[in-house]
Parts: structure tokens; sequence; C-alpha cells
């Protein structure tokens, strides 16, 4: 499930509470098999292959009541406490070597990745009827960190991509039936595969489509024609529908 999240999302917002420490960076191990369940191009994976396919990576972080400061006590952004929490600074001699590889796959398969911090809601009092509270009575910090949250993610939320492609509902469709029927066959989605077909299915209705156009601009022309046309005029008339339909063909797979 973790793969799919992945191959499906444009953005991919993971969250976790309190701080990044050794047993938050833990529960995301599930990324250490990210390169099992994906195959970039049918000959393995290498982490360059691999994060040009990965979304853009936002990680929130929920009930963060901490003051964010460098080794000398500095005030730092959300951003440098992620990367400070990614690198040999998040790291001590306890950190094991499975959580050292977690750092390192998140550092080499989401290069554009960002950090939101979230304050806890309410006072400890009101947690337990906090889905029936009002949004207005919720802590005011937690709703301005909300409110720069959802800012973050209209902003950084686009198309999802292969290839750099922008894909269509047609599109998007099409890659998630033949990735699940990938795995519902116990095979590993490949990337190049389902960039073969999905550029075959739209080759094939760009075709469907410039045929119709083609049929129906003959039909139009000979009911609106009782008398016989030159040979030559038939020949022009000709051409510029087949012109047309195939101008058509062209800008909808380009």
């Amino acid at each position: 499930m973790f793969a799919l999240a992945v191959l499906l999302s444009s953005l991919f917002i993971y969250n976790s509470s309190g701080v990044i420490d050794e047993n938050a960076i833990n529960e995301i191990s599930a990324i250490l098999k990210l390169d099992n369940f994906i195959n970039v191009s049918g000959q393995g994976n290498d982490a360059d292959a691999l994060s040009y396919y990965t979304p853009k990576l936002v990680w929130v972080l929920r009930d963060f009541n901490y003051d964010l400061t460098d080794a000398k006590g500095r005030p730092i952004k959300p951003n440098d406490y992620f990367e400070s929490a990614l690198n040999d600074l998040g790291m001590s001699s306890q950190t094991s070597d499975t959580n050292r590889k977690i750092r390192n796959c998140l550092i080499k398969y989401f290069k554009e990745r960002e950090c939101v911090t979230l304050a806890t809601p309410a006072q400890s009092a009101y947690l337990k009827k906090i889905n029936s509270m009002p949004e207005e009575a919720l802590d005011q910090e937690f709703q301005r960190n909300l409110i720069g949250l959802r800012e973050k993610i209209t902003a950084k939320v686009s198309a999802k991509q292969l290839r750099g492609v922008n894909l269509n509902s047609r599109m998007f469709f099409a890659m998630l039936s033949n990735y699940i029927d990938s795995l519902n066959n116990n095979k590993v989605p490949n990337l190049a595969l389902a960039w073969d077909s999905l550029i075959e299915n739209e080759c094939q209705e760009a075709l469907e489509n410039a045929i119709e156009l083609y049929e129906i601009a003959l039909k139009q022309f000979f009911l609106n024609r009782d008398d016989p046309q030159p040979a030559e005029d038939l020949y022009h008339i000709f051409k510029n529908i087949r012109d047309s339909a195939l101008e058509n063909f062209t800008r909808t797979t380009a």
C-alpha cells in the first residue's frame, strides 16, 4: 500500500506525532522496501531513477509543542529541523543501522521534501470531544498552523506526472489499472511498461477520434451536395478533410 500510494501521488503527506526521533523514523520503515515494489525500467532500480517518479513529500508533525532551535539555541525553521533529523545531526551512537538506511532512503527518494508542524489542537480536557468542536474553538496556534498547511498543500499539489507528462483522468485511470493488475498477479509495477501502455491507449483514443471526425466531415460534405463534383475538386476536399483529422490526431498526442 505504501508503494501504491507513492506511485499514485503527486504530493505525499506523511504525518506523525511529536518530534522526529528514532521511533518516528522507524515507523516509516516501509520505505526500505520501496524499490522492491516498484520497477523503473525492467532492469533493476537505482535511487536517482526512482526519485524521478516519487512525489513531493510533506511530513506533518502533529501535537508539536516545542521551540525549534539549533545546537546553539538559535531559532530554526521546520525544514531546517527536518533536514537535521535526517542527516548526521539527527543520529547518535544508539541509532540503529535500520534507521540510518531509512534516513538515507528518505533523502534519496524524496528530493523535494518539507516539514510542517501542528500544535496540539486543544487543551487535554477537550481532546475527547475534539471531533465535535467547531474549528474556531480550537487552539489559536493550531488554527494558524492549519491555515499554513492548507496553503502549502494548495501551492504544492499538482497534476500527477509520468515522465514529465501531466496525466489526464483517462491516463491516470489506465495507470492505476496497470499497477493494480500487476499487484494482483504478484508482479512488481513496472513504470516503463505502464508508460508504454498509457501511450498506446492515448494514441488509440486519438486515432478513433480522428477517424470519427473524418467520417463526420465526409458525411456533411456529401449531404450538402447533389451535383457531381470534378475529380480535382474532390481530391482537394478529401485532402483538406484528411489533413484536418491528422492535425487533430497530432495535437491530441503531442
